[in-house]
Parts: structure tokens; sequence; C-alpha cells
């Protein structure tokens, strides 16, 4: 009689490399600094720090730097090394790093809101300082004079961005749980759709701009795919989260994946799928939220068409899960798009 191999399931555990420690308060955003065994890491204790590894392996900070507000976020360009620190009372500082990591000289100051600050974003192709607020604005600036260009207000306090830089799309989400989607030009702006697929606050974006696939976190515990690039308005939703969805914004040419270590064009894709997997909770969707985010879908009446599981198999076979793992729902919302045609070619 041949024996019977019955193989475990495949368990995938994070692994633990180092632990950065000394900050007296909430970190509310830290980035490693690529090629550099260094984080740079902004807090509520108004410190801005830069931590690098010594031949000890603990990470001891090179830079300490005082803040007149606590800082609420920042962007790091790793190619000018220019570090853009949003804070509590609406400004942004700007930054430049010395080529060792041991110096910050400080920039142009930007009076870009008149609340804290939720999001910076810097676009070194256009010269361009993207920024949301509390304070329901959406605001860009240019880098090089240090001039407002145009603002936007949005419905709620904006919460995350993201920007598609060669159709120079602005994607802001906003805790009434909508995304908006603007078109700007160096002095003005126009909305493009809004997308309402969420029972609450979105708490974080991620723009693939390889697969031109929008991510959205939620407070409402799911992660919502926008399929834009398609120019089929395909939305996937994933709800492996016992807790709000966000992630640190990463653009996915950068990605490097959480298990192997290589870079991958479907970096997010993959950390997001071996996230819910890690959590345990693939497949079992939330019975009250998902019953109002029917209703909102219901809501788009004709916009609404029939389902597509093209995307979720693509995904399955993407991420090699299998797909009856992934509670997912798609649906066909041709109707966002038409306003792209010109960027798309639709």
């Amino acid at each position: 009689m041949a024996a019977q191999i019955h193989p475990k399931p495949l368990t995938r555990k994070p692994v633990l490399l180092s632990k950065v420690e000394g900050s007296q308060d909430v970190v509310n955003m830290a980035v490693i600094v690529p090629k550099e065994d260094g984080v740079i890491s902004v807090s509520e204790d108004r410190t801005v720090r830069v931590w690098m590894k010594r031949d000890s392996g603990q990470f001891w900070p090179s830079i300490y730097h005082a803040m007149p507000a606590s800082c609420s976020c920042m962007c790091f360009n790793p190619e000018t090394r220019r570090l853009t620190v949003g804070l509590d009372n609406g400004t942004i500082s700007e930054f430049v790093l010395a080529e060792d990591y041991n110096k910050m000289n400080p920039g142009k100051t930007y009076l870009a809101h008149q609340a804290r600050v939720s999001m910076v974003l810097f676009v070194l192709e256009m010269e361009w300082l993207l920024s949301t607020g509390q304070d329901k604005l959406f605001t860009w600036h240019c880098s090089e004079s240090g001039q407002r260009l145009g603002s936007y207000r949005t419905a709620a306090c904006a919460s995350c961005l993201q920007f598609d830089v060669e159709t120079r799309h602005a994607f802001v989400g906003d805790h009434s749980g909508q995304v908006t989607i603007l078109k700007l030009e160096q002095d003005n702006c126009s909305l493009i759709t809004t997308f309402k697929g969420h029972a609450a606050g979105v708490t974080a974006l991620c723009w693939d701009p390889v697969q031109r696939l929008l991510f959205s976190g939620s407070s409402d515990h799911s992660i919502i795919i926008w399929d834009i690039g398609g120019r089929k308005g395909t939305a996937l939703e994933l709800q492996g989260h016992k807790h709000q969805s966000g992630w640190t914004v990463t653009p996915a040419r950068n990605v490097t994946n959480l298990f192997s270590g290589t870079s991958s064009k479907c970096g997010i894709t993959k950390r997001l799928v071996s996230d819910s997997i890690i959590a345990g909770n693939v497949g079992r969707p939330s019975v009250g939220s998902a019953a109002l985010r029917d209703r909102l879908f219901h809501s788009w009446g004709s916009s609404l068409r029939c389902g597509s599981v093209t995307a979720a198999m693509r995904l399955s076979q993407m991420n090699n899960v299998p797909l009856r793992q992934l509670s997912t729902r798609a649906s066909t919302i041709s109707s966002m798009y038409t306003m792209m045609q010109l960027e798309y070619g639709c």
C-alpha cells in the first residue's frame, strides 16, 4: 500500500529584522532610506529623527531635530534627499539631508493649511508639492518658487493622497468614505469623478502606475481595488482585516516583496493579499458593513452592471492564492471613466 502524503498548509509569518526605539510619543510616519541602513521618522513629540544602523547592529539617531509643532506626516525623495514634513499647525517645512545623513539643512516653509496636515507628497517631475489637511483643503505649491498654484475643497477632512505623474491625476481620500479624482494643471484643477464605495472614512490610498490600479483602505475594515487603467471600472473588495486598513504608501515600481525580498511590479498587491492571509481572516466578510456597502453600490443605478470575475482570477493567480479565499465583489462601473478618455484612450 502506497504511503499517503498530506502536505501541511503553508503559513507565512513576517520576520522581525530590527526594532527602532527612542521616540517619546506616537510615531506618525516612518520611511526606510533606500540603499542605506537608515530610517526617518516623525513623531507627535515634535521631532524629526534620522536613524542610522551602526556596527553594533543598533539604530542610533544621527539627526535629532525639534519642530515648532507636532509632526503629522512627511515625504522623502531619495534622489534629491529632500525631506518634507507636515505639521499639526498646518505648515509644511522642507529640508535637504546631507550625503552622509548626519545633517539636515532647512529650506522653504509653506503656509499650506489652517489645520493639521494629513498628507504631503513631493512630485519631482513637476516640482510640485501636494498636500491635504483637516481644513478640508487639497493644495499644491511650486517647490521652486514656493508659490501656491491652486487648491480644492473636499467634501470632508482629507486623510490621504496619491498622484499619477503621467496623467496628472490626484486621488484624494477623505473621512466621508469617498475618493475624489482631480485633474491638475499648472494653476487650476478640474473634478473628474468621485468613488463612493466605502462605508467609513478612507484611511489610506496607494496608486500602482504600472497596473494602473488604485487601492483604498478604510475604517470599515475593507480594501477596494479600483481598476482605472483597464477602462472597465472593475472594483474588487477584499475583506481580511479585523481593524481598519492602512499602510505606508510606496510606489509600485520600488516595492520590495514582503517575503522574498525581491523587487516586483505587483509588490503592492502581494503585500495586501499576504497581509490578509497572515491575519487568518480571509473570506469572513462583515455582515453589517457589507449590507451598508450593498446599498451604496445599488444607489449607483444605471452605472452598475454585471460583475466581473476576470480581475479576481488574475489577482488570485498572480498571488498564488486560491480564488475561493478571496472575498471579492466585482462590479463594472463604466460611467466613472468616461471623463478620462483623453488620458487613457477610451
